[in-house]
């Protein structure tokens, strides 16, 4: 008799959570409206915010496969695992970010269009140097400034 009635206060209680809960319709941990922060990546931040991505350009998606092939077969990747986010290509220039997948870390890339297809010219998370540049004559509303072999800064 004794366990009957232990049984009955258990079923009544579940049964009044049970009413309770459906006609909240929802149960209490869902009762608020989850939030997913999605914090900007730094690879979607713009190098250079005075250049411009030309969106007419019909070429910049070829251009895009173009610089991830460059950076895979630099570091030994696959193409899929590099991501790619350009803040401005002119057909013979380009600046953005480079993450590659699974990373935490990323860095800042500068491309150039040569005979033999897109150079990685520099890319890392450091100052942008002279040296490196400068054989490739980016414009200046992509590279404004550098660094040269002395550590003072450039502008150009």
């Amino acid at each position: 008799m004794k366990s009957f009635a232990t049984f009955l206060i258990v079923f009544i209680i579940l049964g009044l959570w049970g009413y309770y809960f459906y006609h909240q319709n929802k149960l209490p941990f869902l009762n608020h409206p989850v939030t997913i922060v999605n914090p900007t990546p730094i690879t979607s931040i713009p190098l250079f915010p005075s250049a411009t991505l030309v969106p007419s350009q019909p070429s910049i998606n070829d251009d895009i496969l173009q610089i991830k092939t460059a950076f895979a077969k630099k570091y030994g990747r696959n193409v899929a695992d590099v991501d790619l986010d350009l803040a401005a290509d002119d057909g013979s220039y380009a600046i953005g970010t480079v993450t590659f997948k699974l990373a935490m870390e990323g860095g800042h890339l500068l491309a150039a269009k040569a005979a033999g297809g897109w150079v990685i010219v520099q890319d890392g998370n450091g100052s942008v140097m002279c040296d490196a540049i400068s054989p490739y004559n980016f414009p200046k509303s992509m590279v404004p400034e550098c660094i040269d072999t002395q550590g003072k800064l450039v502008k150009l």
